[in-house]
């Protein structure tokens, strides 16, 4: 009797480490992982001082809002497919969708606008070559970005 009653109590203090445990990882993640900071676009143009803490800020508002757009974006597109097989009508959320598309590619081309202010000539060149990269990537394609590309 003595036995069992010792192997239920280590079995169920076993549990709760086990549980403090994955409660303990799961909402005390470390601070950013210092991989991300080579991936800062202020890391990646070599901004310095003043214009680093400007595009660092730009950046976290950036995504932050664009987060948001997305996320928008992703409702707005489970609900026009909720539509399919009923006889409604989707051009008005057709006409959302776009609209908050239109409000993205505006806000894209200001954050990135904004940090061209940022850069010299050397930087804004890097800049540009980033975007173009960025959105090369964004198309899909594999092959290699022609030189004369705009």
């Amino acid at each position: 009797m003595n036995q069992a009653k010792f192997y239920k109590t280590l079995v169920i203090i076993l549990i709760l480490l086990n549980l403090g445990t994955v409660f303990s990882m799961w909402y005390n993640r470390p601070p950013h992982h210092p991989e991300r900071e080579k991936h800062k676009i202020s890391t990646i143009l070599q901004l310095e001082g003043d214009a680093k803490e400007t595009v660092d800020q730009l950046e976290i508002e950036h995504h932050k809002a664009k987060k948001q757009l997305m996320h928008e974006d992703r409702r707005m597109h489970n609900e026009l497919y909720l539509l399919i097989g009923k006889e409604a009508d989707p051009k008005g959320l057709l006409e959302d969708i776009h609209f908050n598309k239109v409000k993205i590619e505006a806000m894209t081309f200001k954050y990135f606008d904004n940090i061209g202010k940022q850069c010299n000539e050397e930087q804004l060149k890097e800049l540009k070559e980033f975007i173009k990269k960025a959105l090369h990537n964004l198309s899909g394609h594999s092959r290699k970005v022609p030189h004369n590309a705009p």
